[in-house]
């Protein structure tokens, strides 16, 4: 049973890694089916509640956004963002990454309201966890500017495609030791890398 395990968590790694090959090249359609099959596996894994499936609901969700099914990208950056809370802590940098991701899709659906709100969540976490310099926390504070310039400048009424500015960029790896340590460092090992926020 343990060899099935490590065998099933070995291909749900290459199909992560395959997908981010393919949203990275402007395919996200083929990224999308072999993320779902991915977090399948890491479920009967790792568990579902471990944040290796939260890294490929993000990415799931990045994919998603890139084929312009933000709504349907929301629900799955909800899931990584109470994943990464529970196992993380509510300060992690990863939370606010799961912010920022959510913020990103509310706006992309003209929601920008929401949108500045959880932008302003994400940078108040990113302030206190890595300082405002860190690259990530500058864009995240880009956003939120630009976010809230649309809505001073009365913007906003449906649902629109998120301009480059407010895209997703491949984002850090910060994880806080000791939670399910071993699991953690196979999953690093062997697993996709999260993407989360990019910008121009």
């Amino acid at each position: 049973m343990e060899a099935m395990e490590s065998s099933l968590f070995g291909v749900a790694a290459d199909l992560g890694r395959l997908a981010l090959v393919y949203r990275a090249q402007g395919r996200p359609a083929e990224a999308v089916p072999l993320f779902v099959s991915a977090i399948a596996m890491y479920e009967h894994t790792l568990g579902p509640t471990h944040p290796q499936v939260a890294k490929d609901l993000a990415n799931l969700g990045n994919a998603l956004c890139d084929l312009s099914r933000h709504a349907e990208a929301e629900p799955l950056y909800r899931r990584a963002l109470e994943i990464d809370r529970a196992a993380l802590g509510e300060q992690h940098p990863e939370v606010a990454m799961d912010l920022s991701n959510l913020g990103i899709s509310k706006r992309a659906q003209g929601r920008l309201a929401e949108a500045a709100s959880i932008f302003g969540q994400a940078l108040g976490i990113m302030h206190e966890a890595v300082g405002p310099g860190d690259p990530e926390a500058l864009i995240i504070a880009k956003n939120l500017a630009t976010t809230q310039a649309a809505i001073d400048a009365g913007s906003g009424g449906g649902e629109e495609k998120a301009p480059p500015h407010l895209e997703r960029k491949p984002s850090f790896a910060r994880r806080r030791a000791g939670v399910d340590k071993a699991r953690l460092t196979r999953a690093s090992e062997g697993g996709s890398a999260r993407n989360s926020e990019r910008e121009d």
